[in-house]
């Protein structure tokens, strides 16, 4: 692991800022695949939700044929740093609304998504419970934003028992009959670079951090930055998961990473800095 900080007087002094309010004027908001979970499961890279589910032979032929033709026209888009913002969030948006009505037509279920929720492969990374659990020790908020099925997401963390009660999840979520079958998806679907649009429409989390002007950060994708905006902040410590992408675009993407967030951690790190980090901020 690897900790990379631009500018280590500038973080240094927003702990102390933090610090000197203290955990009552703190909340935290984190992305979940890739930044709360482990990458890399025994040796091999951990795919995402929606992957999971394409690869995995839950649903037809059909599906995993159309989705992973979808994966191989938009993907490349979401990575590539030389593709401007605006035209990467049309292309995601298409992409998203493509891939969910895609699960619909094929009979997409809540069996699925306890499955993917409880799969060996999907691991919170190591200490990320402590971190979780210190967080509602002291009562500070812990919104999960995520781009990525919101159902999944809330059966991982109960299953495990780390859905506590200082959490919040704005995520995208599948719609329900009376008898438990999938019969849509929420509206608009949020995507990895739409996030910026999303935070204050959730009413009980805007409450709860509503004399809470202090944030950490976490995320793995640039567009991650947009899950703040919105929020009257006055510090904001961003940390980042940099290790996923390809090895030809890893320089270049690098710098963006580092002109871009106040923390950078690589090489499949696990939440050993966040929690010394978590622990500065709150020690009076």
């Amino acid at each position: 692991m690897a900790i990379l900080i631009p500018n280590p007087s500038i973080v240094n002094e927003k702990i102390q800022k933090i610090q000197v309010a203290g955990a009552t004027k703190l909340h935290v908001i984190s992305d979940f695949d890739r930044t709360l979970t482990k990458p890399v499961v025994n040796g091999e890279k951990v795919a995402s939700s929606y992957s999971r589910i394409r690869d995995g032979n839950y649903l037809s032929s059909g599906f995993t044929e159309e989705s992973s033709r979808l994966f191989n026209v938009y993907h490349p888009i979401e990575i590539d740093p030389c593709v401007p913002l605006e035209e990467k969030k049309v292309k995601m948006q298409e992409w998203w609304e493509a891939n969910w009505s895609l699960m619909l037509e094929h009979g997409m279920n809540m069996k699925i998504v306890q499955a993917v929720a409880i799969d060996p492969c999907l691991q919170l990374r190591s200490n990320a419970d402590m971190f979780l659990k210190k967080l509602a020790e002291y009562n500070i908020p812990m919104l999960v934003f995520s781009s990525g099925l919101g159902d999944i997401i809330k059966t991982h963390l109960e299953h495990h028992k780390l859905w506590l009660d200082n959490m919040h999840l704005i995520a995208n979520q599948f719609m329900l009959n009376k008898s438990e079958e999938v019969v849509g998806f929420s509206k608009p679907l949020i995507t990895v670079f739409s996030k910026n649009e999303y935070a204050l429409r959730d009413k009980k989390y805007a409450a709860d951090i509503k004399d809470r002007k202090n944030v950490i950060l976490l995320g793995d994708s640039l567009g991650d930055l947009g899950m703040s905006e919105g929020l009257e902040h006055n510090e904001i410590i961003t940390i980042a998961f940099f290790d996923k992408f390809k090895a030809e675009l890893k320089n270049e993407l690098l710098d963006k990473y580092l002109n871009s967030f106040d923390i950078v951690l690589t090489d499949n790190s696990d939440f050993s800095y966040v929690n010394e980090i978590l622990n500065k901020v709150i020690k009076k």
